[in-house]
């Protein structure tokens, strides 16, 4: 009795993402909204658009081209070149524009990661009154930071991220990128998220985070999270937590991250992060792989057993096949939004299982200090129950 109640209650769950999903993809605001009053609303305070860069020679020029299209000219745009050994800094010292400021990273002291270290050094040279940080591989439309500028100070926000369009281009990408966006925007209740100060309640992304200057260095800007591997997710639970105003919209194709290199550096990037955001706790994978399991696996194997069961239950087939389209549903929505190949509704079991095996090495590289940045290493973390 006990085992069919679990069942049907492993049946039951898929309705959850999908109804999340679903109330999500009516209330997540998007950064297009805003774009029909950009031009009757231009704030013109300076804004210090802020990028760290390490031997990033293929994509830091396409970068800054993107961020000198603007339509909001009163910009700087500040690149650390964080010890690179290819041609950034050269590429970065080629525009004859003075709004683009190379600086030279300074060596990495203890206890920082590199990436929060650059982006330290940026925040220090930065004269803006608003904060923009950003990615070498990430492209920018050319409205973003006008329409942005106006959405925070509609809401009177303190920090203003966007979710960002991702481009593909090899076959890890394809099933790990709409599984990353499944499992922030069909998880987390948009309307809870904006009302709660929950910090738990908050996804920020670092292709974009918009900060004004003082509520950035009131939290204590990346000092405060400097030994972090995952920086903009401390950095939005800090927000939170200090009882500033934190806001997620869709960047829609306004703001682009381009592809990884190959599958193996897609896969080690994106391990990279998994575990952190889990607090490096152990309980919190094994229960996240447990739940990932049965309600992507169970719908599909009840349904198959009970099609081919010589006492096949016409009921157990419903409900199964209910739960698996509860959880297909899901998956459309996210790909529909986010601009994934929607096949990956119907085979969503697939990608599922690549990304618990992804989790379970970002859980080993993180714990024996395998992760790196940039070819640096990062620091191993104690591992938590």
């Amino acid at each position: 009795m006990l085992i069919d109640i679990a069942h049907y209650i492993a049946l039951a769950v898929p309705i959850i993402p999908m109804v999340i999903g679903i109330v999500n993809n009516r209330c997540l605001d998007s950064l297009d909204d805003y774009f029909q009053t950009s031009g009757e609303d231009k704030p013109e305070k300076l804004i210090s658009v802020l990028i760290p860069a390490r031997n990033e020679e293929q994509k830091i020029g396409l970068c800054i081209k993107h961020i000198l299209s603007q339509d909001y000219t009163n910009l700087e745009i500040l690149v650390l070149d964080d010890e690179s050994i290819d041609n950034t800094g050269d590429i970065v010292s080629s525009f004859n524009d003075s709004r683009v400021r190379l600086i030279k990273g300074q060596p990495l002291p203890d206890g920082w990661t590199g990436k929060n270290w650059a982006c330290h050094q940026l925040s220090q040279n930065a004269n803006g009154e608003f904060f923009v940080f950003s990615d070498a591989d990430t492209t920018l439309g050319k409205r973003v930071l006008t329409s942005a500028l106006i959405a925070l100070k509609t809401k009177k926000l303190d920090l203003l991220t966007l979710v960002p369009r991702r481009v593909t281009s090899n076959i890890s990408e394809r099933f790990m990128f709409p599984f990353i966006d499944w499992a922030i925007f069909c998880w987390l209740p948009m309307k809870l998220a904006y009302r709660s100060q929950n910090p738990q309640f908050s996804a920020t992304y670092g292709q974009f985070m918009l900060f004004k200057r003082n509520s950035y260095f009131a939290i204590g800007g990346h000092g405060a999270v400097r030994d972090a591997n995952l920086d903009d997710f401390e950095l939005g639970r800090l927000i939170k937590e200090k009882n500033f105003k934190w806001f997620l919209m869709h960047g829609k194709s306004q703001v682009v991250t381009l592809p990884y290199d190959d599958n193996l550096s897609a896969v080690r990037g994106i391990s990279r992060s998994i575990f952190p955001a889990l607090y490096y706790r152990l309980s919190l994978l094994l229960v996240m792989s447990f739940v990932l399991i049965v309600i992507g696996f169970i719908p599909l194997f009840t349904l198959v057993f009970e099609i081919f069961a010589s006492d096949r239950s016409i009921t157990g087939i419903a409900i199964s096949f209910l739960s698996f389209v509860s959880m297909a549903i899901s998956w459309g929505i996210v790909c529909k939004t986010f601009g994934h190949n929607r096949v990956l509704a119907l085979i969503f079991p697939v990608s599922i299982l690549f990304m618990i095996v992804i989790a379970h090495h970002s859980l080993v590289s993180n714990v024996l200090g395998l992760t790196d940045w940039k070819g640096r290493g990062l620091t191993a973390k104690r591992l938590r129950f």
